[in-house]
């Protein structure tokens, strides 16, 4: 489980602090304490899964697949400096489509359900991407 934080980022290249014109950012950490070594894993899954989007997507479907990437903060001036995975906020009501435990949503959506299945085929049965959540047309892997 994860608690989730709201945050901003002003561009290096903004030579003010006009926090209007900074991107809006979810920064998550487990709540429970983990190895470092798991919020890297995290990543690198969810960057496994963008390239698994980009082949489902040559393929011309309906709806293409967009996994958004995630990012590493150290906050380093904090005890312990603490580690967190950062996203770009994805504005909209967030909807599970699947889940690794076999949920699956009843939201008419066959999108996340296709993509998981042409994983699981392309893989030749050796992996399937899941954990699909998101909203409207943007998708995260968890």
């Amino acid at each position: 489980m994860r608690e989730c934080f709201r945050m901003k980022k002003l561009s290096k290249f903004v030579y003010q602090d006009d926090w209007k014109k900074a991107s809006n950012y979810v920064a998550k950490r487990y709540m429970k304490e983990e190895k470092r070594s798991t919020y890297f894993e995290d990543v690198k899954l969810q960057m496994d899964a963008k390239l698994w989007g980009e082949d489902y997507n040559k393929k011309d479907p309906p709806k293409k697949v967009d996994i958004i990437q995630t990012y590493i903060i150290e906050m380093n001036e904090r005890e312990d400096s603490p580690l967190y995975c950062v996203e770009h906020l994805i504005d909209g009501d967030y909807i599970k489509y699947n889940s690794n435990s076999g949920y699956v949503t009843d939201i008419k959506r066959l999108t996340p359900q296709a993509f998981s299945h042409f994983t699981f085929e392309r893989s030749a049965h050796q992996l399937i991407v899941v954990d699909v959540q998101g909203a409207s047309s943007w998708y995260i892997i968890h």
